[in-house]
């Protein structure tokens, strides 16, 4: 993994912009585990193929927009070159410079993130045929956009051997981490309603 910091990111306005004018050309797969419940949310992982050939740097960087654009409801076509400084700026640099950056094993992030979409789906299943479900919709597994039936049979499209990895955010009710498969960069975000 590229040497990813807050440092490197502030110096390197201009490969950055770079980065962030491509990023729309890059394909994002993006999995949700949603549930309305306050205490769980959802869970979501952003994932980029390597075979795309993006170093993990123009990957994190990319994943952080896309998670951003997501998050805020932006359609991530209608930004613009002219928008990018700004972007950066007002939106990216407080996420990141409110970020960790701490090298994680493969057995953290496991820790970490198994705990969370194994309580989400346990959620789903318990929820999935009750009468009368407020807000239905927000129930479920989703692959870009997309409900997956059944949720039990739903295998995430990642490769299972993390190679590098980086926690972000770890608070009680708040979790980022960035990490590196053989085949994929991921960037996973969860967070409480309460």
């Amino acid at each position: 993994m590229d040497e990813i910091s807050l440092e490197k990111i502030k110096s390197n306005f201009k490969q950055v912009k770079n980065i962030l004018s491509n990023s729309t050309r890059v394909h994002i797969d993006r999995v949700e585990y949603r549930t309305f419940d306050e205490g769980m949310c959802d869970a979501v992982y952003f994932i980029c193929k390597k075979s795309q050939g993006l170093n993990s740097l123009e990957a994190f960087i990319i994943l952080v927009i896309h998670k951003l654009h997501f998050y805020e409801e932006w359609d991530i076509l209608e930004t613009t070159t002219t928008d990018l400084k700004n972007i950066f700026d007002i939106w990216l640099l407080p996420i990141l410079e409110k970020a960790n950056f701490k090298k994680l094993t493969e057995l953290e992030v496991q820790e970490q993130t198994q705990w969370i979409v194994y309580s989400i789906q346990k959620l789903i299943k318990k929820n999935q045929n009750a009468k009368n479900l407020k807000y239905s919709d927000r129930w479920g597994i989703y692959h870009n956009g997309v409900e997956v039936t059944p949720v039990e049979s739903f295998t995430l499209p990642i490769s299972s051997d993390i190679k590098l990895a980086l926690g972000l955010t770890a608070d009680w009710n708040e979790i980022e981490i960035f990490y590196e498969t053989s085949d994929d960069y991921v960037f996973f975000s969860w967070f409480t309603g309460a």
